[in-house]
């Protein structure tokens, strides 16, 4: 995880929580598939915490154009630009031990532990 991206990150958004958490761990993850250096969207269901942290790993925001809001949406749909398929991300229940932070564990736990991943046609 690049830990200077998530300070600024929360330094935009202006605290942190889990729904910034997953929103940056879920951009991470889509520059994993994606590559680093490419220009990475968004279709979500809903504008919240997320929508900061994935502006605050990609550089994708509603302002730029890359993410869009799409209510008929239930998963995270991240893509590049003109390809045919992207990925869809859809957060897991995540049952932590007491006393865990659960900001902590989103951004330290395996992915396959905190989002599922599968094909989408775009």
């Amino acid at each position: 995880m690049n830990i200077e991206l998530w300070q600024k990150a929360v330094e935009f958004h202006g605290h942190k929580c889990v729904g910034l958490a997953f929103g940056f761990r879920m951009g991470e993850e889509a520059k994993k598939i994606f590559g680093e250096d490419e220009e990475i969207y968004c279709r979500m269901p809903v504008k919240s915490c997320i929508t900061d942290g994935i502006t605050g790993s990609t550089g994708a925001s509603v302002e730029n154009g890359r993410i869009q809001v799409d209510e008929s949406l239930n998963n995270f749909i991240f893509y590049i630009k003109d390809d045919d398929e992207g990925w869809a991300f859809r957060q897991k229940k995540m049952e932590l031990p007491e006393g865990t932070d659960p900001v902590a564990a989103v951004l330290t736990y395996d992915r396959d532990m905190i989002v599922t991943v599968d094909p989408w046609d775009m």
